[in-house]
């Protein structure tokens, strides 16, 4: 039944990409004291998965999907046996091409990364996979990158959560970035200080994807990239899961993120109303649930009958959010009751 409806629900989202996925990868790094370095790998060394896992953590390499690091997910893999291991460059949110974008620019770092893995896990197979709904584009994504092919896998988004559960058990899911950071790790012995970020919306000048210092403010982002109007909507980490910044200055790039977006909406001006029954939330949630009950329920503190309605099953990718004709902040009130439930449960176990 689950497979079922990750083919039917879902939403196909216009995806905005451009000016920024053409466009050349910027460096947008800070001046500070050089990391000390690691050991890299030596000519002719045998690339074992363990050596692969202390190099990650000394490099100190982020997954930029879901802020793990490399060397955990690397472990997870020790005496289990995969077939193949996917470069997920899948730019699902509009906006974004922040996996894309490196993956094209930087392509012999990433496919050197990929290489690696598939040597220390013996996999059988590795290719890239990319979005395949990214239609009005200025530039053309590569069928192959060296030996690796680039696949293109289609579907309503949330895509990305998607593939990953698709894939199957013995499918190893990689961000492009942190194949990029391996790399460098294995050839010039240099820990992640950087991160790579797409800066765009209808509010941006020149929008493009920076590789960012980790650290670096919002505020200094904007400024690099032009506002030409005040934003009306300002997002960190993407475009439809993003963390709304309230405080420029203070709120910081991190590891994982992968946008800032800065929107103009009128829809943001206009009153909310009441849900009209459309059911078109229903329609959309990946996972099947009732968004707008699950939205009364935790509106009202009902939290057995939040859970009762699949709480914990949200992944909070806003779908129903975006599709609502009310404007109603379905996916925000209900992650923020997830967390909060869940950190009060934590907090009565600890007692």
């Amino acid at each position: 039944m689950k497979l079922k409806l990750w083919n039917t629900k879902g939403i196909i989202l216009e995806q905005k990409k451009e000016p920024a996925l053409s466009r050349d990868l910027q460096q947008f790094t800070s001046s500070q004291p050089t990391a000390p370095a690691i050991e890299p790998l030596a000519e002719g060394e045998e690339v074992t998965l363990d050596r692969l896992i202390r190099l990650s953590a000394d490099a100190a390499i982020i997954d930029e999907r879901d802020g793990v690091e490399l060397c955990e997910l690397l472990r997870q893999w020790k005496n289990k046996k995969l077939s193949r291991i996917v470069g997920d460059a899948i730019d699902d949110e509009p906006y974004v091409s922040s996996q894309t974008n490196p993956m094209m620019k930087h392509s012999a770092e990433a496919a050197y990364g990929l290489r690696l893995l598939k040597t220390a896990l013996k996999a059988e197979k590795a290719y890239f996979a990319v979005y395949r709904e990214m239609h009005f584009l200025n530039c053309r994504i590569p069928t192959k990158i060296e030996e690796f092919p680039v696949r293109k896998m289609g579907g309503k988004y949330p895509m990305e959560q998607r593939a990953v559960r698709r894939l199957g058990d013995d499918v190893f899911t990689v961000g492009v970035c942190a194949l990029i950071h391996l790399a460098r790790a294995a050839n010039q012995g240099t820990v992640q200080s950087t991160c790579f970020v797409t800066v765009a919306g209808n509010c941006i000048g020149n929008p493009c994807n920076l590789e960012v210092t980790i650290g670096t403010p919002v505020s200094h982002l904007l400024d690099r990239c032009g506002l030409i109007m005040d934003p009306t909507s300002l997002s960190i980490g993407s475009a439809m899961m993003g963390i709304l910044v309230v405080d420029q200055e203070n709120t910081l790039v991190r590891p994982n993120t992968r946008a800032v977006i800065a929107l103009k909406e009128a829809k943001k001006d206009l009153r909310h109303m009441d849900c009209i029954g459309c059911s078109r939330c229903v329609e959309v949630c990946p996972e099947g649930l009732n968004p707008m009950e699950l939205y009364r329920a935790s509106a009202a503190n009902r939290r057995q009958t939040a859970q009762i309605l699949g709480l914990d099953c949200c992944t909070g990718c806003a779908a129903c959010s975006y599709i609502c004709p009310s404007k109603l902040e379905l996916s925000d009130l209900i992650q923020n009751k997830q967390v909060k439930w869940k950190k009060e449960e934590e907090k009565s176990h600890e007692c």
